[in-house]
């Protein structure tokens, strides 16, 4: 396992107002996810590392596409941090990753609830009548986030600091323009990629053959049909493996895990989640938080162990650049 160089940094936190992000929406309740996806980070985090270093926002602010974007960036004629985070597309074998944002944890939950006039679905104004009760965590809870950057996106470890600042005072989450999800920030370690890639990588003996994964954040699928698709979810998860393997190792695979079985125990449920790349919301299937997957293996090797501890480590599926995706592996 040839790693690329890269750095792990760690973030610690506290709110200084309430944050709310919608887990799942009710006629009246708005239920609080029990963690910060990594997706409201990330695009909160580069919406200000954009303000502060792009010097054509107005021009920007024309386009409409994610590709005209990420192509705005690209041919940008200045050094500019923005652009280390849009890449040109490049096929599967020459693909790397070059930074990852985790979710947010939460060292503890408290929640509270708080009343809101409901909003009309078409029109998105004031509904006669309709109160809606929402969930938040409280002010003062802490909370925990990484971001992983490599090869010469390590560089803009200042820049990102300085847009982390300025989105602590923006917030992050629903209802920032009522002031919620407001933090502050502190730096915390520093550790190498190599360091936290190989503390996760499992002790498995050639004879074994059951494993379980078991999910700490959804596991992203492209569409529901591969979701629900129980014949061929070992070849789902075996092409999981090997594109994040690929994405986060110089020496790349071609031969993807012989998986010979996998048995699902999951909770389905469709995430959604706002793209400031694309300007739009995206909504996919996933297996929710603690969600398990038995597996079984024709052999286990060292390629079985590293492409375990990659996935564990920086998570599988989609969106699995912002924290999803991640699991513990338990040897049966």
């Amino acid at each position: 396992m040839n790693l690329l160089e890269g750095t792990l940094f760690s973030f610690n936190c506290r709110f200084k107002s309430p944050f709310h992000t919608t887990e799942r929406e009710y006629s009246n309740l708005l239920k609080c996810a029990s963690f910060i996806p990594g997706t409201t980070l990330r695009g909160a985090i580069l919406k200000s590392l954009i303000e502060l270093n792009c010097s054509k926002i107005s021009d920007l602010k024309k386009l409409d596409t994610y590709e005209e974007i990420k192509k705005f960036h690209l041919n940008c004629p200045e050094k500019c941090p923005v652009k280390t985070f849009f890449t040109e597309s490049k096929p599967l074998t020459e693909s790397k990753t070059n930074s990852i944002f985790s979710s947010g944890t939460f060292n503890q939950t408290k929640y509270n609830l708080f009343t809101r006039i409901g909003l009309t679905k078409d029109s998105k104004t004031a509904a006669e009548g309709m109160i809606v009760n929402a969930e938040c965590i409280s002010t003062g809870v802490p909370f925990n986030f990484d971001i992983c950057l490599f090869e010469e996106a390590v560089e803009t470890i200042d820049a990102l600091k300085e847009a982390i600042d300025l989105t602590s005072e923006n917030g992050i989450g629903r209802f920032k323009s009522i002031g919620f999800g407001r933090f502050e920030a502190k730096s915390g370690d520093e550790n190498s990629i190599d360091d936290v890639v190989y503390q996760n990588v499992p002790s498995l003996e050639a004879d074994t053959s059951k494993i379980q994964l078991k999910f700490k954040t959804p596991l992203i699928f492209k569409n529901s049909p591969e979701a629900f698709d129980s014949k061929n979810i070992g070849t789902s998860l075996s092409n999981f493996f090997i594109t994040r393997y690929n994405d986060i190792c110089l020496d790349k695979l071609a031969k993807p895990l012989n998986i010979l079985s996998a048995d699902m125990l999951w909770m389905p449920e469709f995430i959604n989640r706002y793209s400031y790349e694309i300007g739009k919301r995206e909504s996919k299937m996933s297996a929710k938080s603690g969600s398990q997957i038995n597996l079984k293996f024709g052999n286990c090797n060292k390629e079985t162990e590293d492409q375990l501890a990659i996935g564990s480590t920086f998570g599988i599926g989609l969106w699995n650049n912002c924290g999803f995706g991640l699991f513990d592996v338990n040897v049966k």
